[in-house]
């Protein structure tokens, strides 16, 4: 990471302040590293920053989500509704091993933001890991929901046919 003498100089009075505000934390490590140009040091001021999440991964997301609360909607207007139970429509979330950025996103969206609350009050997986993957899974239910006639009013049988995907 390159930084210009203007940046680290920000950097430091900013470091500086903390010092100042919280001074049972330790910056002084920080500082150093600025003044002096330690720029193989300078990753460890963002070592704690995630790498971006792209928005196509967000609208992948925020689709997944949205797929499950009309299949929740439909499902609780249904009057009959077969042999279907709630268990199965939950949404299960994402693998916290291998899809964590997904997992970390829909958490932040539906926890953080407070969004789509049927689907909080409606998962048995409170931290939303689904302890395996689900990408691929929910890529193949998106296009058979997505070919429905009316995504907002779900039949019985088109509820299955997303789920059985």
């Amino acid at each position: 990471m390159k930084l210009t003498k203007l940046e680290r100089l920000n950097l430091i009075n900013q470091y500086q302040i903390l010092e100042k505000l919280d001074p049972n934390e330790n910056y002084s490590s920080f500082i150093k590293a600025l003044q002096e140009g330690y720029e193989a040091h300078y990753s460890d001021l963002v070592e704690w920053l995630y790498d971006d999440f792209p928005k196509d991964k967000s609208d992948f997301v925020v689709d997944v989500l949205e797929m499950y609360r009309r299949i929740i909607f439909s499902y609780n207007a249904l009057d009959d509704k077969g042999d279907l139970n709630e268990s199965r429509i939950k949404f299960h979330g994402f693998d916290g091993n291998n899809e964590s950025s997904y997992l970390g996103y829909a958490s932040y969206f539906i926890n953080d933001l407070g969004r789509y609350d049927e689907i909080r009050n409606n998962t048995e997986f409170r931290d939303l890991n689904s302890h395996r993957p689900m990408i691929d899974n929910y890529m193949r239910k998106l296009s058979v929901w997505k070919s429905s006639l009316d995504v907002d009013n779900l039949t019985l049988e088109e509820i299955q046919n997303i789920l059985n995907t």
